[in-house]
This record gives structure tokens, C-alpha cells and sequence, in this order.
């Protein structure tokens, strides 16, 4: 049976270097058109060495043959640079690989191939340790990181051996020098919106709502392959990805803070960070985000499955007669998947746990647009957030700033580190 490498990797070994007999962690970084790289990896310099073992981190400079020239200059220039300064970067416990990937294929050529790329480079060096369980860890070129960064996420996957992956706590800058205040008010929206949508999944009882962040996951060796490995999406990466993975017995999160995304404009990609800001810049209204009506269907639904798993017809019948829920699952023959999934269940719990593995966070992404467009346009992040988390806490919020509520969502989303579980329950 062909192995993993075989059957999925882009390119043979780019790195002729021998592992690190001792390494524990591999930091994969895409970088495409990136100058403050260097500032990322310096901050990965100034973590805290594991306490036992050592780290890699695999940087892949990477742009597509339709690139501009005055990119793949810059490129082949900075590639030099890093590499003589990786060649002098003193750390007790890492080691830095400066991968050169340039003229990919413009058909292919983005973010999620120069992160299969790393990743893929990642697994083929724990294999030649014999390391299935190593740590691939996702990161920027972008983003900074907190001191404890590689320690903690060392320590969680020690004290879990059997977490195939988790989703790691990050925090946008909301103030300084480096940015004008437009751009950080309009991260602060940004981010409020994020984690107003994850609250929003978690209360309507969505079992596998993580945060999907690019620079912020990390998954063992072993399942990275079991799971067919990165894609090749130009953006979005990181949500199909996690995705595979959330609903895994044992997936974990590291929820305090421990990446520190870029605030910055970009239109590299159609959605994403630097895209939202962007847009937000260029907009005289306040930053919009999904309606709580939407959720609150998604919660009804939810909340009816023991009814639903008695007669899955019943999903489409007066209880939820003309609302975009019903809609919905007309447009995707609900009911009749339903039946299928009972058919091969054989209790309640069995079903639930297979029906969220088919109504899974792709299916709530489609819902939420589609009840956008057809019941619930959209809605300021303020006013949204603020009743959301009025519910969630019982107390009024109405009258707080984005800031102030983002403040408020922080505290929820980085209490402490959650063990890994199996199924959770409403």
C-alpha cells in the first residue's frame, strides 16, 4: 500500500539536512511577497526552548511563473539574505530550513500549496525519525507569537497523546504604532466578528465550532496523513483543513493566546484577514456581520433532533414552516439524508454523532448565506454581538463599544486550555 508521500506529495525532499535526532515540533511558514518575514522568525527565536527536545521551523518562499517580476526578484534576494541568516541564527533548540519554491504553477500556485509544501516536508523528516506523532505546527509570515508559544504547545500534546490536533487562542493587535488607528478599528471589528460567529455556532449547539486560523493549528504527523494531508485551495485553506479534524475523537484547543496575526490590508486572496480589513476600510457603514436569526433557527433545529431522529419528515413540517431553516434543507433533501443516516444508526446517540459529521461547519457556512440572502440580511457587528452575548451572560451589553465587547469575547474564548473529548454534547 502506497504510503502517504507517495500517494500525495507534491516534491521529492527539499531539505538535505538530516532531522534533528531530538526534534519535536516542525513551524511550517508560507511566504509569499512577505518583507517583515525576518520579524516573524526573529520571534520565533525569542520562545522559550522546550523542556525537552528541539524544533524546526521549514519557511517556504514560494510564488506562482505568472508572479511579477519585481516579486520573484525580491524573492530570490530575500531567500539569499534568510539563508545566510539562518546559517547564523544562535537558538539552543531550533533549527531554521529556507525553502526557495519559485514559478509554481499558476493554476495551483497560493497559500495551501505553500503549505502542503512545508507540512509535506515536515512529514517526510519525522518518517525518517520514525516519529509518526511529531507536531507539525501552522504559523505566518506575518504574525508574532507569545514567548511560551512552542513550550505550550509542546506541553498540551504531551498531556494528550492521543490529540490529533488542535486549534491554538490568538489576539489581533487592537493598538500602537505600526498601524493607523482606521486599521485597528477596523481589526477590532474584524475579529469581534470572528468570534461572534464561533459564539454563535457554540450556542446554537453545534458540537465541532473552533476557531479555523491559518497561522494558529497544529496537527500530529500521523493524522495529518490519515487525513489525506493539506490542500491546495488559494485561500480558505486553513477552514477545509481544521475542519477535517474537529470532528475527531481528542481534538483539542490551546484557547490562551499565543499568535499574534497582522493587522495589515491585502487583497491576495478573496477572503481572509487582510481582505476584511481592507473592506472595511473602504466602507462608510459598520462593519456587518451574520443575524442571531440565523442562529436561532440553527438552534431550534438542533434542538429538535430526538424529535427529528424519530421522523426525520418532521424537520420539514409546521414546526419550522417558512423559516430559511426548512428552506435550507428542502434545497439540500434534508429530510432524506436524514432517513439515511438513521438507517445506518442504531440509537440516538450514534445518529447525532453521525448527523454532525454530515451538517458539518461547511453546511453552517452555506446556511448562514443562504438565510442571509433569503430571511435574515445581515447585521451590524455591534448590535449582534451585543445581544448574543447579553443571552450567553444575562446581563445587557447593548450599550458597549466593539472594543469593549471584543474585550468581553476574549475572556470567553481564552478561559482555560480545553482538554480533549470525545463527542461533545449539547
Amino acid at each position: 500500500m502506497p504510503s502517504y508521500l507517495e500517494k500525495y506529495a507534491l516534491f521529492p525532499a527539499l531539505i538535505s539536512e538530516a532531522p534533528l535526532a531530538d526534534v519535536r515540533l516542525m513551524i511550517v511558514i508560507p511566504s509569499f511577497d512577505e518583507p517583515d518575514l525576518q520579524k516573524s522568525l526573529e520571534a520565533l527565536m525569542h520562545c522559550q526552548s522546550l523542556e525537552e527536545g528541539r524544533v524546526e521551523v521549514i519557511t517556504v518562499i514560494n510564488h506562482s511563473e505568472r508572479a511579477e517580476q519585481a516579486v520573484k526578484e525580491r524573492h530570490a534576494e530575500q531567500h539569499q539574505q534568510l539563508r545566510e541568516w539562518a546559517s547564523e541564527a544562535k537558538h539552543p533548540s531550533m533549527r531554521h530550513h529556507i525553502l526557495y519554491c519559485p514559478d509554481l504553477p499558476a493554476k495551483r500556485a497560493g497559500v495551501g500549496i505553500a503549505r502542503k509544501i512545508g507540512m509535506d516536508e515536515a512529514v517526510r523528516r519525522f518518517e525518517q525519525l520514525g516519529r509518526p506523532d511529531g507536531v507539525i505546527v501552522c504559523f505566518d509570515a506575518d504574525s508574532l507569537c507569545a514567548e511560551n508559544y512552542l513550550r505550550d504547545i509542546d506541553a498540551y500534546f504531551r498531556q494528550h497523546p492521543d490529540c490529533p490536533a488542535v486549534s491554538i487562542g490568538y489576539a489581533h493587535p487592537l493598538e500602537g504604532r505600526e498601524f493607523s488607528d482606521d486599521i485597528y478599528q477596523a481589526i477590532t471589528s474584524y475579529e469581534l466578528h470572528l468570534r461572534y460567529f464561533l459564539l454563535a455556532k457554540r450556542w446554537a449547539g453545534f458540537p465541532f465550532a473552533y476557531e479555523t486560523i491559518g497561522s494558529a493549528m497544529a496537527v500530529r504527523s500521523w493524522a495529518y496523513q490519515a487525513q489525506g494531508g493539506m490542500n491546495k485551495r488559494k485561500a480558505g485553506e486553513d477552514f477545509y483543513f481544521l475542519n477535517k479534524f474537529t470532528p475527531l475523537d481528542h481534538f483539542g484547543e490551546i484557547r490562551q493566546p499565543l499568535v499574534f496575526p497582522s493587522p495589515r490590508q491585502s487583497h491576495r486572496v478573496p477572503f481572509g484577514t487582510g481582505r476584511a480589513v481592507t473592506e472595511a476600510l473602504q466602507s462608510v457603514d459598520e462593519y456587518q456581520t451574520y443575524s442571531l436569526a440565523s442562529f436561532r433557527e440553527l438552534k431550534g433545529f438542533f434542538d429538535g433532533l430526538p424529535q427529528w431522529y424519530e421522523q426525520p419528515a418532521l424537520c420539514l413540517t409546521s414546526a419550522n414552516e417558512g423559516t430559511a431553516i426548512r428552506q435550507y434543507l428542502q434545497r439540500i433533501d434534508g429530510p432524506s439524508r436524514m432517513e439515511d443516516i438513521k438507517r445506518h444508526t442504531s440509537s440516538y446517540e450514534s445518529f447525532r454523532k453521525r448527523f454532525f459529521r454530515w451538517f458539518d461547519a461547511f453546511h453552517i457556512m452555506k446556511f448562514v448565506h443562504f438565510a442571509r440572502d433569503e430571511a435574515h440580511p445581515n447585521a451590524a457587528v455591534q448590535q449582534a454581538a451585543a445581544s448574543l452575548l447579553t443571552l450567553v451572560q444575562g446581563r445587557s451589553f447593548e450599550s458597549n463599544s466593539e472594543r469593549e465587547l471584543l474585550e468581553q469575547y476574549r475572556l470567553l474564548s481564552h478561559a482555560p486550555s480545553a482538554a480533549p473529548s470525545e463527542f461533545p454534547e449539547n
